[in-house]
Parts: C-alpha cells; sequence; structure tokens
C-alpha cells in the first residue's frame, strides 16, 4: 500500500493536480493499493473527479489546520497528524507515503519522524512554497520556519523531493546546491479535456484569456495595459479580452472596460472555468522569469488542454515546453512585440499557422501522458 497525503489544500484546492497526481502514482505501481488521506470535502472533490476518469482508489479523512493560525501552533497540530499518519502506515504495513504539498512546518514534522520511522521512505512534492526561499521572512520569529532551511538540512535517501518540470528542478539545485542528489522531477500531471482541433472563425471576434487568479505578481497590468492599448487602434473592433480568474490581490482591483471579467470576487466552478476557456483563441501569459523560476503553472496546462496556442513572454520554463513541442504560439523579449504580435494576429490571422499550433498541443502533450509521467516516477523511486 501507498499512502498519499494532502496536508493543506482544502475543498477544491489543486483537485485536479492532485487526482491527476494519483493517477500518476496508481499506474506507476499497479500492484499497490493506494489510500489519500485529506480534508473531507477535498476528497469529495477529488473522489468525483477520479471516477469521472475510471481511477478508484480508498480514502480516509483527517483534519487540516488552518492556514491562519501562527506557525509554532500550526506545527504542534501538524506534528501530531504527521506522526498518526506515520503510525498508521506501520500499522498497515505501507512504507511508502507521499505528501502533496508541504509547509515548512509540514517538512520539519517529516523530517523528526523519518528519523524514529526508518522503515518508511518519503517523498514531498514541493509546489509555489518554493518561491519564498529567495527573500528571508521578514519577522524574526518566521525565520525559523523559513523553508529554505529546513530543505538543506537534515537530508536523506528516504526522503527525496518532487518539483514539476525539469526548468524548476535546475534551478532549485542552482538556488540551493545541497538539494542535489534529492530533488527530481516529473511534468505536471493532467487529465486533458479537448481533443479536437477547431481552427477559429474570421467572422468572430479573435479572444485573448487571462488564466487564473488576478494578481500583479502574475501580471495582470500588463494584461490590463495590453488590452487597453490594442483597443484604443480604431481600425481594430475585433478584438475581445477576458480574465477568467478571480482577484486574490486587491492592488489589482480596477479592472479596465476594456476586459472582460466573468466572475472578478468568487471563483468559477471548474465547468464554468472550462467553458470559458473554451471561447478564447490564445492565452496570455505575461508573468515574467522570476515568478516561473520556482513554480509550475497549472493554467499553462490548461492552454495544452483546450488546444489554445500561447503567447508569453519568453521564460527557460515556457522554452522548455516550446522547445519540447514545436510552434505552440509565440514567445515575446518585450512588451512591445507582445503587443505587436497580437496586432498581427488580429490583423492578419492565419487559420493554417493556428490549426498546426493546435496539431502542436495535441501531438506535443503525449509526451507528457500518463504512462510516460508514470514511468518516469516509478524509477525516481526505485
Amino acid at each position: 500500500m501507498i499512502i498519499i497525503v494532502e496536508p493543506q489544500c482544502v475543498g477544491l484546492e489543486h483537485v485536479e493536480f492532485n487526482s491527476a497526481f494519483i493517477n500518476v502514482v496508481k499506474n506507476a505501481f499497479n500492484d499497490e493499493m493506494i489510500l489519500f488521506l485529506a480534508e473531507k470535502e477535498h476528497i469529495k472533490y477529488v473522489r468525483k473527479f477520479l471516477e469521472d476518469n475510471f481511477v478508484n482508489i480508498d480514502y480516509k479523512e483527517i483534519k487540516i489546520p488552518k492556514r491562519t493560525q501562527s506557525d509554532f501552533f500550526r506545527f504542534n497540530l501538524e506534528f501530531n497528524i504527521i506522526n498518526n499518519i506515520f503510525t498508521l502506515s506501520k500499522k498497515l504495513k505501507s512504507f511508502k507515503i507521499i505528501f502533496t504539498s508541504v509547509r515548512s512546518s509540514t517538512l520539519i514534522s517529516i523530517k523528526i519522524l523519518t528519523r524514529f520511522f526508518k522503515d518508511v521512505d518519503v517523498i514531498s512534492v514541493l509546489h509555489g512554497d518554493l518561491n519564498s526561499i529567495s527573500a528571508m521572512p521578514l519577522v524574526p520569529t518566521r525565520i525559523i520556519f523559513w523553508i529554505k532551511i529546513w530543505l538543506q538540512f537534515f537530508n536523506s535517501k528516504r526522503l527525496l523531493y518532487l518539483v514539476l518540470g525539469s526548468p524548476i528542478e535546475k534551478n532549485l539545485i542552482k538556488e540551493l546546491p545541497k538539494l542535489a542528489g534529492y530533488v527530481y522531477s516529473i511534468d505536471h500531471p493532467y487529465f486533458y479535456k479537448s481533443h479536437q482541433i477547431s481552427g477559429f472563425s474570421f467572422n468572430q471576434k479573435i479572444k485573448f484569456g487571462y488564466l487564473g487568479v488576478i494578481h500583479v505578481m502574475k501580471g495582470i497590468n500588463l494584461f490590463f495595459k495590453l488590452s487597453e492599448d490594442i483597443n484604443q487602434i480604431k481600425e481594430i473592433k475585433n478584438a475581445e479580452f477576458l480574465v477568467i480568474g478571480h482577484l486574490t490581490d486587491k492592488s489589482a482591483e480596477k479592472f479596465p472596460k476594456s476586459v472582460f471579467v466573468p466572475s472578478p470576487y468568487v471563483p468559477l466552478s471548474q465547468e464554468e472555468y472550462g467553458n470559458y476557456v473554451k471561447e478564447v483563441d490564445y492565452v496570455v501569459f505575461v508573468y515574467g522569469e522570476q515568478y516561473s523560476k520556482l513554480r509550475a503553472s497549472a493554467t499553462l496546462f490548461d492552454a495544452f488542454s483546450y488546444l489554445k496556442p500561447i503567447i508569453a513572454f519568453r521564460n527557460p520554463y515556457l522554452q522548455y515546453y516550446f522547445d519540447k513541442m514545436g510552434d505552440i504560439g509565440y514567445l515575446c523579449d518585450s512588451y512591445e512585440e507582445m503587443k505587436d504580435i497580437i496586432i498581427k494576429i488580429i490583423k492578419n490571422p492565419s487559420n493554417k499557422r493556428y490549426v498546426k499550433q493546435q496539431q502542436n498541443l495535441l501531438k506535443g502533450r503525449e509526451k507528457f501522458n500518463f504512462d510516460r509521467l508514470s514511468e518516469r516516477f516509478k524509477n525516481i523511486w526505485e
């Protein structure tokens, strides 16, 4: 048996990733039973997602500490929870545990407990919290919980780290050389939805979409500027800019009239989100290199899923996927270049190239299918 634990996400958070990752593990170790431990509502959504994709595993509800609690208080709660998980693994004779996300308090607990449970091997999946390693906490009492410290020390071959994408693995080892030999990568797992090449109609508006949470760090202000600058060009009347996500940064709350935001303050349901993504012709990524240095982009794979060509600023993370998949859109080296490309698309759309980009997306994402990801994951853990 393999125990997979989601120690912090509740409800719909990370449902698609966790569901797809569970499928990677199940395919990699097909003879093993899988037990997924998570918060009650999260289990409900993951179970539905997996059953819709004909994946059957076992589930057990656990309580999750609130993220608003202080690091010290959360650590005490989390240590007890994770100790119970290790104890359960011993009772069930399950010697493999995977944590699908971790905070520093999770990691400290794991490192303490692996010293006592010497038969248990652990993999911890590292997500967006990695970005915090570049800046020391401003509050002195939080320094002891700085994840940068706990990633570097007290490592062993019984605790491995998994990141989502080869560029992130390389960047993390460059930032923290002591992690060499302990950190590995697979590409972001995903249940792809669309398999039809559509092209686009020149009789309708060409739609450009920003996907995901509305935050200045993701470049939303540049997307707003793009929409305003392009809509001010008199001869352009067939362009529309959509923001398909909800606000998480109050400093980005002033939406210009040049964009359409279907649900600015409430997260869309998975079905609603998917329906809006289907409407757009191109997905625009306006974040810089620093944002994607240690953070995978689930919305990039949403674009892959719905076969939407990409317009983005060039960075190593996105360049990696363009190199793997071919012409899947446009990588830009400046704001002016991005604006010029969008104007050219609007004025002289090429359905032939658009269809070719969709074909490359459809073919290219097979390089990250479940069989290949599972084989890679199995090689990491054997």
